[in-house]
């Protein structure tokens, strides 16, 4: 059927939409094709009331509206009894939406958005072609009734006759693009759809339903039932939806799940949207693959499980404080039910002592993205524990949050307890042994010097020599005793690298020689308090035994999730077949303790130490220190 043109009968007009200069500007588009009258209104029930009172030839509407939407719009007319040719006109493009449309008798669908001239050309178009097509429908009408009328008039009527034959073809040529526009969103709508009969026979398909079913359309269409692709056990609930949906529409569900069974016998997980084809017997479905929606569903659950299950407390907390989540652990060892728990705060459960510091850790996490620390907090009963914290910055329903796995250390604690009580008993002991050794170390060496003196003969001098030489080695294995007991007495806590580096430094007489400290400021290590004694030693060796050094670096370097701290010289170096002799006890001109202690002490918190020096060109010594043993500002 060709458009409304120039010197065809006016158009009249109603255009609904809430939006106010959409409404001017689709009315001045349509009014400037010049044969088109708008009449505007800025909702359905303003429209409805203007229909009450005057007829119009198209109506256009928007399909998001407030009080009543577009479909809700057009049911009511068609449910009056209005079958004025309408236009949905909307920013909205699901294929639900315009299934609902076209089964409530929407006579087309055009989607807002793309070049505006484009745009409101297809919608002058579409009114007209609404128009023309009703007209003609109407001029068919009237004209089979005249020619029943006054069929003694044939031969006068032979022109109006021909008039209508042209109409007919017009509305047929309507007909056909009217099918071929259906057609063309049934087969590309992108899920498997298919128009099913009363009696469940299958009478059309897409080409996304053959492949979903692996059946060709000459085999499914007209000939298989839509119940060979549902499971034995999904097959009466959906067959009764089938009944129910042609006795009473609205009391059937348009939407549910099944299981469909395809050629091979392969089931899946589906969601079908469903409805009844107005004024037909006969429904449209599509249906849509859930199979990766319901595997993930399935991966959430097992995943809250296991945490549910995990012997550790694990929450996640925003940085106020406020939980967003808590596994089962932390709700038992707190006392309290899964409501009474997230109306707390964290500073609620954090002791006093703890709950100060709360502020200054996530300051820190957000600084480092991760941080492990101790904490005591409070159970519902008002008793206390202690947890080891591992935190980390995570986001959460898009915005920052602290993900907190901590365990309860109630029996570490009270074996480290026990331990330290155990040490403090065996230091006494060891104290007072060597207090008593050295005391009779002192007699024996005075008696000694008395005999020699009492009893000179040049034929026992060595024998005098050789007794001193015991009596001095017994003493240094004495302060050795005392030194090396004191690694691991106290508990390991977190230093500050540079100024480490720097008070060693300043301890240690360098003289002459440079020591340059490019250690990050804000840097930290967590290790045994007598880590000062480790760079000491190593630039007291530097000093002694570098013989041309001039000058000591300090550096550091991150290596995948560990920090590498350098410590470097430009003497004489180490020779390759002492690289790790060095680290032996009594190795060395002097005592021979020095870099033996340092390797054990840094041993407390899993740091280790080698040299990788060139010899010739000076020694290189390279700590290394495992994540969560450092804090390094992100980006050094």
């Amino acid at each position: 059927m060709p458009d409304a043109g120039p010197g065809a009968p006016g158009i009249t007009v109603l255009y609904v939409d809430d939006e106010p200069a959409l409404l001017g500007l689709t009315r001045r588009f349509l009014e400037r094709s010049g044969d088109c009258s708008v009449t505007t209104a800025l909702s359905a029930p303003a429209a409805i009331q203007l229909l009450s009172q005057q007829h119009y030839d198209v109506i256009v509407s928007d399909y998001q509206m407030p009080d009543m939407d577009g479909i809700s719009f057009l049911r009511h007319l068609r449910e009056n009894g209005d079958t004025t040719p309408f236009i949905i006109f909307t920013g909205r493009g699901r294929e639900d939406v315009v299934i609902e449309a076209l089964n409530y008798g929407a006579d087309f669908y055009i989607q807002k958005g793309g070049d505006p001239n484009s745009q409101f050309l297809e919608l002058a178009h579409k009114v007209r072609h609404a128009v023309s097509r009703r007209r003609a429908e109407r001029n068919l009408q009237q004209h089979h009734v005249e020619l029943l009328a006054a069929n003694e008039q044939l031969a006068a009527a032979e022109e109006e006759l021909r008039h209508q034959v042209d109409e007919i073809a017009a509305a047929e040529r309507a007909l056909r693009e009217s099918r071929n526009r259906y057609q063309g969103i049934f087969e590309n709508t992108g899920s498997g759809m298919l128009i099913i009969g009363n009696d469940t026979t299958i009478t059309l398909v897409n080409t996304a339903f053959e492949r979903l079913s692996g059946y060709t359309r000459r085999e499914l269409e007209g000939k298989m039932s839509w119940t060979v692709f549902v499971h034995p056990d999904d097959r009466e609930r959906m067959l009764s939806f089938h009944r129910k949906r042609r006795t009473d529409p609205a009391g059937a569900p348009g939407q549910y799940e099944f299981r469909f069974i395809d050629r091979q016998g392969t089931m899946r997980e589906m969601h079908l949207t469903i409805g009844i084809i107005p004024e037909t017997d006969q429904s449209v479905a599509s249906l849509i693959d859930i199979a990766d929606r319901k595997r993930a569903e399935e991966d959430r659950r097992i995943l809250a499980q296991m945490v549910d299950a995990a012997p550790s407390l694990i929450t996640v907390h925003d940085l106020e404080g406020r939980f967003l989540y808590a596994n089962q652990r932390t709700y038992d060892l707190h006392g309290y039910s899964p409501e009474e728990f997230h109306a707390l705060n964290l500073c609620q459960l954090d002791t006093p002592a703890s709950a100060d510091l709360i502020r200054t850790r996530i300051q820190h996490l957000l600084d480092f993205g991760e941080a492990s620390f101790e904490v005591m907090h409070q159970r519902k009963d008002g008793t206390t524990f202690p947890l080891l914290v591992h935190a980390r910055v995570v986001t959460w329903a898009d915005t920052p949050a602290l993900l907190i796995v901590a365990e309860d250390i109630t029996d570490r604690k009270q074996a480290e307890e026990a331990l330290r009580t155990a040490n403090r008993k065996l230091n006494l002991i060891s104290r007072i042994t060597r207090h008593d050794i050295s005391n009779q170390l002192g007699a024996l060496d005075g008696f000694l010097e008395l005999l020699r003196s009492d009893m000179p003969d040049t034929a026992t001098d060595d024998y005098f020599a050789r007794i001193r030489e015991a009596s001095a080695r017994i003493a240094g294995m004495i302060r050795f005793a005392s030194t090396y007991e004191e690694i691991g007495i106290n508990a390991p806590v977190w230093h500050d690298i540079r100024g480490l580096v720097k008070t060693a430094g300043n301890d240690c007489a360098t003289h002459d020689i440079l020591l340059e400290n490019n250690l990050p400021a804000g840097s930290e290590l967590f290790a045994d308090p007598l880590i000062m004694r480790v760079f000491y030693n190593l630039f007291e060796n530097a000093v002694r035994y570098g013989e041309t050094v001039t000058g000591i670096r300090v550096s550091g370097e991150r290596t995948g999730r560990d920090y590498r701290i350098i410590c470097e010289d430009d003497g004489v170096g180490i020779p390759a077949g002492e690289k790790e002799k060095i680290f032996d006890r009594g190795y060395g001109k002097n005592t021979g303790l020095g870099l033996f202690l340092a390797r054990d002490i840094l041993a407390i918190t899993g740091i280790t130490i080698c040299e990788t020096g060139q010899p010739g060109k000076g020694a290189r010594f390279e700590i290394m220190v495992p994540d969560g043993c450092h804090r390094v500002p992100p980006g050094l």
